[in-house]
């Protein structure tokens, strides 16, 4: 990988602290044993069009590597119809399938290589890792925070239909919607309502944005997460406002956890479809001026964020 590629990489990184070597690895692979001969694999790199093929013994633990490099000094040496055995084994750099990605960056930075083998904790080989597979495990991290964030922009500047918005009284004291939905792909209608709330009381439009997208992603959050019943609750004092999302869920286990950027544990068919990216709660940490999350195993989580009136930033 070229070294600004690296560079990007590196710089954000943070959003990808959840891809481990076993969602990145290729779980094709190709491999051979030291009985198998120099020429099969030299054949086999050609015709594949790779640089590399793990070795392995009669367990499918990971012994060896043969490369171009290896191929280039059979010829050399004349020993090209010997057995892979015959080329001694090398110190092997390889990746554990539960190494994150800052691990996996660090390595390729380091060594450079074209290809890694991944293993397990027993040394099978279960893996492999180029920088094909690096890139296109980030591009699709990348593409679900895209829909997410199209999805969360197609629900809050869309126009709410009658029924919903005479769902809601808006001579009450305060906002309150409660969540009653297990379908994440029609959330959001909470976090809609209470924007067209804000905006009716002349609140201003910036300061609306930041509340209704944080409160966008605690509500989706209830979906995903807390089982899709819950309430969202606003209060406008003379300084602030004040919202609260909650739901019964099993709680969360690890609140400092849950809000580095990237962590999730949303199932894959979650991700699959836009959501789910482990931004949900450093969105509304980087939005809110205050945010107090408190939750409780098998009862529930309350999240309360406070957006100053004044400090419009």
């Amino acid at each position: 990988m070229e070294n600004k590629e690296m560079r990007i990489l590196e710089k954000y990184k943070f959003f990808f602290k959840d891809l481990t070597a076993c969602k990145i690895m290729n779980r094709m692979i190709i491999y051979l044993k030291e009985d198998n001969t120099i020429a099969e694999a030299k054949s086999i790199m050609k015709n594949e069009k790779i640089s590399g093929i793990p070795i392995v013994d009669d367990a499918k633990n990971l012994i060896n590597i043969i490369s171009t490099e290896d191929i280039i000094c059979a010829l050399e040496d004349g020993i090209i119809d010997c057995k892979i055995k015959v080329l001694g084994r090398k110190n092997l750099i390889s990746f554990r399938d539960d190494d994150n990605f800052g691990e996996i960056l660090e390595q390729h930075a380091k060594y450079a290589y074209g290809r890694y083998p991944v293993v397990n904790q027993d040394n099978k080989l279960v893996g492999i890792i180029t920088k094909h597979d690096l890139l296109y495990a980030v591009i699709s991290k990348l593409s679900v925070l895209y829909l997410h964030d199209e999805r969360r922009k197609e629900i809050l500047d869309s126009p709410l239909s009658i029924y919903i918005k005479n769902t809601h009284k808006y001579n009450k004291p305060k906002f309150v919607f409660n969540i009653n939905n297990n379908d994440v792909n029609s959330s959001g209608e909470g976090s809609a309502l209470l924007k067209n709330y804000l905006l009716e009381k002349n609140i201003d439009k910036t300061l609306v944005r930041k509340i209704s997208i944080s409160t966008y992603e605690a509500e989706v959050n209830v979906v995903i997460h807390g089982g899709g019943v819950g309430k969202i609750i606003a209060n406008i004092t003379d300084d602030s406002i004040i919202v609260y999302v909650e739901d019964l869920g099993p709680g969360i286990e690890n609140i400092d956890k849950a809000l580095e950027a990237g962590f999730s544990t949303a199932p894959e068919y979650i991700r699959s479809l836009g959501f789910g990216a482990g931004m949900g709660l450093p969105n509304i940490k980087r939005f809110a001026d205050k945010l107090v999350i408190t939750s409780e195993k098998n009862n529930g989580t309350k999240v309360e964020m406070v957006f100053w009136v004044n400090e419009v930033k």
